[in-house]
């Protein structure tokens, strides 16, 4: 109902004057959030088989038919039978996204409550595939399987229509065509009904939404002239700023790339650098550490220059080069639980690349992951004094 316009009951727009019917960006983001929290648990499959393997219902996340269920095989070992259950390394999802299965669990059990088959299941990943090995103490009766995996650790809100980056609207908070509605019956005066119903209002309504409409364009115009607001436009920012794009990337996660791309043509200032890393990182950005102090021109004691400042002899390059702490830059994160590793890793990657970008090539850069205990530095835990 949403697609029908300015005056459909559901809300178009985040934010409102309605407090009975406005839905706020935190509301649609606290929505997205859960829908992910349920999916991330859901199982990937539920698969029922005879004695011989034979699969009778299948029902997965990756589909119902039998060109998505498992092969299944049978294996006697004197009075133990073993199905083994080998499902696909990966599917494509209704969004078009490669998922990857990734089994980690599974638990088998009788499909009759009545059977006494004790029955055991083992995963067992190796060579690339994903399998589930089941041990029943007798040949007869029917195995039911349910297997969980990792599979779904890169759903993110922006799957659900969702997204960090998203505000209340400020220029809408009351329906464009609402406004124009009304406008276009006080211009019509006296002489013709007011009432929600009849050829007037149909045409009050058709007439509303075709100026709310061109009000929305100027606003989308607006948007898409700016890579961090593209919805439409953000491939073509995408290619001319040179952004590589992932089959996973969503519409918020390319605008995020190209606005944090946009800012390295200011140069690399220490804001400027800033900037550009907390719009990239957004919620797992802390805060970014230097080892120097801007406003101090005297070399730091890290420093190594032969002829110069000599130092500590184990910082000596060779070569005639020098070394010094003062070009050191440390983005400090957080990996909240809801970070998959998969989108840890694409983040993390992003980063290097605009750091790379941005940074002088006396620079060098690296990322910790704050915890309660100091950092992480890649695998490493040290001490917070470190980087002081």
């Amino acid at each position: 109902m949403a697609g029908f316009g300015g005056l459909c009951p559901l809300p178009l727009r985040l934010g409102g004057t309605r407090a009975e019917t406005a839905w706020t960006a935190s509301d649609q983001s606290a929505v997205c959030r859960d829908l992910v929290a349920v999916a991330r648990v859901l199982p990937f499959a539920h698969v029922v088989t005879d004695r011989d393997g034979a699969v009778l219902r299948y029902r997965g996340v990756n589909g119902l038919s039998s060109e998505h269920h498992p092969v299944v095989t049978a294996e006697d070992v004197g009075p133990l039978r073993f199905l083994h259950f080998v499902f696909p390394a990966e599917w494509e999802d209704s969004l078009g996204l490669r998922r990857s299965v990734n089994i980690k669990t599974a638990e088998a059990s009788p499909a009759n409550a009545a059977q006494a088959d004790v029955l055991t299941a083992e995963v067992n990943n190796a060579a690339g595939r994903q399998r589930v090995t089941v041990g029943s103490m007798n040949a007869g009766g029917y195995v039911q399987l349910t297997v969980w995996g990792s599979y779904l650790d890169y759903v993110r809100i922006e799957d659900y229509g969702g997204a960090t980056d998203k505000t209340d609207c400020e220029p809408e908070k009351t329906p464009y065509a609402w406004n124009f509605l009304n406008a276009l019956r006080d211009a019509r005066g006296s002489g013709y009904t007011r009432e929600r119903g009849g050829l007037v209002h149909v045409e009050n309504m058709a007439l509303a939404r075709a100026h709310a409409a061109s009000w929305r364009r100027a606003e989308r115009l607006a948007c898409n002239a700016n890579p961090g607001t593209a919805l439409e436009k953000a491939e073509e920012w995408r290619q001319v700023l040179g952004v590589r794009r992932r089959d996973r990337d969503t519409d918020a996660t390319l605008r995020t790339r190209n606005a944090a791309k946009m800012r390295a043509a200011l140069g690399p200032t220490r804001a400027t650098v800033d900037d550009a890393v907390a719009e990239l990182m957004g919620p797992l950005y802390v805060r970014t550490w230097r080892n120097y102090d801007p406003t101090t021109m005297a070399d730091d004691p890290g420093t190594f220059w032969p002829g110069v400042n000599p130092g500590a002899a184990t910082r000596d390059l060779g070569g005639g080069a020098w070394y010094s702490d003062r070009q050191h830059v440390v983005v400090e994160l957080v990996q909240p639980a809801a970070v998959g590793a998969l989108e840890w890793q694409d983040k993390l990657a992003d980063l290097t690349e605009l750091l790379d970008l941005m940074l002088p090539a006396t620079c060098t850069f690296d990322w910790v992951v704050s915890a309660d205990s100091g950092f992480v530095l890649d695998v490493s835990r040290f001490d917070e004094g470190c980087l002081g």
